[in-house]
């Protein structure tokens, strides 16, 4: 043996080692309680289903998502309280229940089309005023439907859908 201190290959090879299968099992840990993405409370947002701790409805992000063509890291950008599992619960929720997020929707906007009616804006009062007062000009001298077009035509764009005139 000319490796005093040293044991030789054969003592080496002769050292038991523990097999992982005869270790010690390690405790389990338990995985994180699953969180709830979408809740529904009467006294939040007339019960629509929202996101959990926050105000932004599932509608919200279905129309950035669909009808703006926003992709979930998109949205998380511009919702920074908001996590990518949020937005694809949310996504996840309205595939499960599209009529009614989508009636949703399009009483929205119907709401919406009906107080523009009965509400015209003070901005299209003012041009309008301009316009009896005999100023000259192509911008100034637009119809009140063609005002109207135009933003009918801006909020579209928004939106993703078309407007019935």
């Amino acid at each position: 043996m000319g490796l005093s201190g040293r044991g030789s290959m054969v003592d080496m090879e002769s050292t038991p080692t523990q097999s992982p299968s005869s270790e010690a099992a390690a405790p389990a840990v338990a995985p994180p309680p699953e969180r709830v993405h979408i809740v529904s409370t009467p006294d939040t947002c007339d019960g629509k289903p929202r996101i959990a701790g926050s105000r932004i409805q599932v509608k919200h992000l279905v129309i950035m998502h669909e009808r703006q063509g926003m992709s979930p890291k998109d949205i998380v950008s511009e919702f920074p309280h908001l996590t990518l599992a949020d937005v694809y619960a949310a996504l996840a929720y309205y595939h499960d229940h599209r009529e009614a997020i989508n009636a949703e929707i399009a009483a929205d906007r119907a709401w919406y089309e009906e107080l523009r009616a009965n509400n015209p804006s003070p901005l299209q009062e003012r041009l309008d005023a301009k316009l009896r007062e005999g100023l000259q000009g192509p911008a100034v001298e637009m119809t009140r439907a063609e005002w109207g077009s135009i933003e009918r035509e801006a909020l579209d764009s928004l939106t993703g859908e078309t407007t019935q005139q």
